[in-house]
């Protein structure tokens, strides 16, 4: 899928990062600011600079007012698009790290194949194949363009040369064992192509690939697994005229410096000349802090990664800028050359390093080596820092970007140690949006991992935060904002969540996360929850009661547990109003007894509709809502429920017991289960001026999408879809009859219906089905914008007024690409055919890599589509 622009694509909030492996991540080399991180089976695109000028990252603060501040740039990271291609989890990254192909990303995955993609546009360029086993580490070469190294679980190690017209590796490395290999890495040597390689056992080696030759040297094997590597960047200048004036008096060829980080709590330095090595430091961790678990403890992870300090800003006259409290650079304190390396740490700490050139490499590799102590500085503060192991770092132009265990990607300015953007991925399926009541830019989301995810509208900053991080071992499949108390009680902050497990939690997001889990549960996933106002005097839970529905039981609560009661220690007493846990009353069986005889009555979701009847202050108004729900047999039933007198003084305020229910209409319309019922925003109005007095949206598994008025007659049928539709929700203002639904194909469409049927946008970009859909407001001006989200853990945000969502373009974008994609079939079939076996085995030294192909044109950029090229081959 090729990355589409900030406001097109629009991830709000991305999927979290893989875990478990040091190159998962990688960061553009030159011109190319793309950061690509693994998630699952796709790859995100990052702008960790969000597209501006100048450093690499934005601090969240104001900047000084000093004159000698510099300015910074005044927005966020923001994401680039995502691409989608591997059949399985992607396991490793690597960007092409030599001009003219800096725009090439290559990816390995657990489907066994290595495919090189052009971010540019987001397509596919090639799929190479020759491993058996999982692909684990990639690295590419900064001399030869389309050279790189891959190993797999197996520990095999092949080489590529992808810019040619072959699928199969160049050469295979003989392994330094047949564990799995963990980390790879490619010298910065202007002269030779050298591979560092790290496998599970501890081993250690260094491949030199230029030559006749493949020349393998052992390093020293550590006695944990080497978890990652990384060569120290080169001092010589991208410019061979203008060398560092230190390299011109040395003379000579400077050794290279290798830091390995593995599982004995330490980093490993090594230098390197190309045939000998030798170890000229150990740096350390600091003592593991005492409050971490013993399951935290041993889950290190010891990534790193170099910031040379000839990658901080410069200024005019070519010296480095001390930018907003940055550390000034270490030559000019101590009139020696440093590098600053970037190591985690226990429990997500994250260190920089400060080290001295001269002291790693010596003369020539030769010179005496002491030990003196490392200057050590922590990124903090601590309330800011990773809260759970570090796996991958990647350093540019002074910035950090890390990925974590705690399901978030940060930016860190490496100078002054402190972070200055970060968001929290969706480790789970994006089950439900709200929008909080009391603050129509903030967004709600009930993700799989358990959590409850806010995003900040108003700012349109990427990414989301924490509401709530969760019970254990369960998912959070649906959440509603309680409206704020009519006489400003504040219950606005109060959210209702229910759980995979059936339980409901009632969460304080405005009291550090405090939260009451109601004593009974459902008997499956609780699918629905909705607030209404409350008919009574009294009850638990103030002015509003609660409704859920669970395994298609309808509850209410007629007392709820609420966070403001278990902080003040209540709750031991008073069993009968649910201190200890909640009562409910299941109503679905009043509800059913209007409907055909079925033997268990199954409701799929429910919606309320409020409003009342004026009337004296002292006398309780007769509530007019009206209470729609969809059945699992297909069925829309809408109800009213009205008092009624039964002489019981022991009755709880609010008890179901002193209500009856009336069946307004009831329709079968759908074939199949009904997935969501919503009213119009005008539905209550039932005067001779309403436009759409009692309208309600209904969508159904069967792919169906009604509108059915008052009196249960289907008023609206669009076209069906040929798979099911999960969710609808109308355009908020009600000047019209706009819904937006979600499908299965995980397309989202906006349908007018306020006269004849008329499709108005398509939005697709979602990798998997579109789950939930919401209208939401995106400025003052009242202007609206659609969120949804889907099973491949991104929550989207889309503009569909923009002209690239229409029918008639998406019509013929799509005839373009299936255009693009034949030719390109034709393409690679004859450039397979006009390859030559010894192109594949050249191992590109000397001047000729030079001559190597950018991969780049219109041809190139395509997907290849290995099934219709089977099939054509079968049929011949």
């Amino acid at each position: 899928m090729a990355p589409r622009s900030e406001v097109e694509d629009g991830i709000a909030i991305p999927p979290a990062p893989n875990w478990y492996g040091s190159a998962l991540a990688d960061w553009g080399v030159g011109s190319n600011d793309i950061y690509a991180y693994a998630a699952r089976n796709t790859i995100v695109l990052l702008r960790p600079n969000g597209g501006g000028k100048g450093s690499a990252v934005s601090d969240e603060r104001p900047a000084e007012s000093s004159s000698s501040s510099p300015s910074r740039p005044d927005r966020d990271a923001s994401f680039a698009g995502t691409l989608v291609g591997h059949h399985n989890r992607v396991t490793a990254l690597a960007f092409a790290r030599c001009p003219g192909v800096e725009h090439l990303l290559l990816s390995g995955s657990a489907d066994r194949t290595v495919r090189l993609w052009d971010v540019a546009d987001g397509r596919c360029v090639k799929i190479l194949r020759g491993h058996a086993v999982d692909v684990t580490a990639l690295a590419t070469s900064r001399r030869v363009p389309d050279l790189a190294v891959s190993g797999d679980r197996s520990g095999k190690l092949l080489v590529w040369r992808f810019g040619g017209g072959a699928d199969t590796p160049a050469a295979a490395l003989e392994p330094l064992d047949a564990s799995p290999v963990l980390c790879l890495a490619m010298s910065p040597h202007r002269f030779r192509d050298e591979v560092a390689c790290g496998h599970q056992s501890g081993a250690l080696g260094v491949y030199v690939l230029s030559g006749d030759d493949v020349v393998r040297k052992r390093l020293p094997a550590r006695s944990g697994d080497a978890q990652a590597c990384a060569w120290m960047p080169s001092f010589e200048s991208d410019d061979a005229d203008h060398p560092p004036s230190d390299l011109k008096e040395r003379g000579g060829d400077p050794p290279m410096v290798l830091a390995v980080g593995s599982r004995e709590k330490a980093v490993t330095l090594w230098s390197w000349d190309g045939a000998r090595t030798s170890l000229r430091k150990t740096l350390s961790l600091p003592r593991c802090p005492p409050h971490l678990s013993e399951a935290q403890r041993g889950r290190l992870w010891l990534s790193l990664a170099w910031s040379a300090n000839d990658d901080e800003p410069k200024d005019t006259a070519g010296e480095p800028k001390d930018t907003a409290g940055a550390e000034p650079p270490a030559n000019a304190r101590g009139g020696g050359r440093t590098v600053h390396l970037v190591t985690a740490s226990h429990g997500g700490d994250l260190l920089r390093w400060t080290l001295d050139v001269h002291e790693l490499v010596g003369s020539n590799g030769a010179g005496h080596v002491t030990n003196a102590p490392v200057a050590m500085d922590k990124f903090g503060p601590n309330d800011k820092a990773h809260a759970r192991t570090v796996f991958t770092i990647r350093v540019k132009r002074g910035a950090a970007v890390t990925t974590s265990l705690d399901r978030s990607v940060s930016v860190w300015d490496v100078g002054r140690c402190e972070r200055v953007w970060s968001t929290f991925g969706l480790g789970g399926f994006a089950y439900r949006v709200g929008v909080d009541p009391e603050d129509p830019f903030r967004a709600s989301v009930a993700c799989g991992d358990g959590s409850l995810r806010s995003l900040d509208l108003h700012h349109a900053r990427g990414g989301g935060d924490v509401l709530w991080r969760g019970l254990p071992q369960t998912k959070a499949t649906c959440a509603a904002w309680c409206p704020p108390a009519e006489e400003g009680e504040g219950h606005g902050g109060r959210v209702a969540v229910g759980l995979e497990d059936g339980r409901v939690v009632v969460v304080d997001v405005g009291g550090q996360g405090r939260y009451a889990v109601q004593r009974d549960c459902h008997a499956g996933p609780a699918v629905a929850a909705q607030w209404i106002r409350r008919s009574g005097d009294g009850g638990g839970g103030g002015s509003h009661e609660l409704w859920t529905l669970g395994e298609g039981r309808l509850w209410r609560w007629r007392s709820l547990a609420l966070p403001e009661d278990r902080r003040k220690g209540k709750g031991a007493g008073d069993q009968a109003r649910g201190g200890s846990g909640g009562i409910f009353e299941d109503v679905t069986d009043s509800l059913a007894g209007g409907l055909p005889s079925s033997p268990t009555p199954f409701a799929s979701t429910f919606e309320w509709l409020e409003s009342r009847d004026a009337g004296p202050p002292d006398f309780h108004p007769e509530p007019l809502s009206r209470l729609a729900v969809g059945w699992n047999d297909g069925r829309v039933s809408v109800h009213r429920r009205r008092r009624r007198e039964t002489g019981q003084s022991d009755l709880l305020p609010g008890d179901d017991l002193g209500w009856s229910w009336t069946e307004l209409w009831s329709a079968r319309e759908h074939a199949k289960r009904v997935t969501a019922v919503r009213w119009h925003p005008r539905a209550a109005e039932d005067d001779d001026d309403a436009l759409f007095p009692g309208w309600l949206a209904a969508t159904s598994k069967d792919g169906s999408f009604l509108v059915y008025d008052g009196g249960g007659v289907v008023v609206r049928s669009p076209p069906s879809c040929r798979q099911a539709l999960n969710d609808v929700a109308w355009a908020p203002g009600g000047a019209g009859a706009v819904a937006a639904v979600a499908g299965q194909d995980g397309l989202v469409r906006v349908v007018d219906v306020s006269f004849r049927p008329s499709l108005r946008a398509v939005m697709r970009g979602h990798d998997g089905s579109a789950l939930c859909v919401c209208w939401v407001r995106v400025n003052d001006a009242g202007g609206t914008a659609l969120l949804s989200g889907s099973d491949d853990q991104t929550l989207r945000r889309w503009d569909p007024e923009d002209p690239s969502h229409y029918p008639s373009a998406v019509e013929e974008k799509e005839k373009a690409e299936r255009g693009r994609a034949n030719s390109l079939e034709i393409w690679n079939s004859a450039a397979k055919a006009d390859a030559e076996p010894s192109a594949a085995s050249n191992e590109g030294g000397g001047e000729e890599g030079k001559d190597a192909p950018t991969l780049r044109g219109s041809d190139a950029k395509e997907p290849v589509d290995d099934g219709k090229r089977a099939k054509k081959k079968a049929k011949k």
